[in-house]
């Protein structure tokens, strides 16, 4: 049983390795793979979320502001983040942001990879305001 295993593994790496067979072999696994990566694509990216999010509450310390609007929350985004899949969730899609008087969210779209639907996964974080006990 163990060398029936091996020789499989083998087999499949060698199907990924040849590009001519490397998409029909994906092409077949997709369905299979895609509902179990669902929930390691969530962890993941709720992971990245809070990350980002305590990163900019560092940031409204140090210069007491947040980005404002979409805009200037992207340009923060870029200058704080060297690589560009560090600007995406784990489906591809740009994070957004939220900012309100008193919070702001850090925004993915989620799997259906459209913006303000139910599967959207959001971490919000109260804004330090001066004068405010922390």
């Amino acid at each position: 049983m163990g060398r029936l295993f091996v020789i499989a593994l083998v087999a499949f790496g060698a199907a990924l390795y040849f590009p001519e067979t490397r998409a029909s072999v994906i092409e077949r696994l997709d369905p299979i793979i895609q509902p179990a990566l669902g929930p390691i694509r969530v962890g993941s990216t709720k992971e990245e979320l809070r990350q980002i999010a305590q990163d900019l509450q560092g940031y409204e310390r140090l210069y007491d502001k947040v980005p404002s609007n979409p805009e200037s929350f992207r340009q923060w985004l870029f200058s704080q983040y060297a690589l560009p899949s560090n600007y995406q969730d784990s489906w591809g899609s740009e994070f957004f942001y939220k900012v309100w008087p008193d919070s702001f969210g850090v925004v993915s779209a989620g799997p259906d990879r459209a913006a303000n639907t139910d599967d959207d996964l959001m971490v919000t974080r109260r804004r330090n305001r001066p004068g405010r006990r922390r």
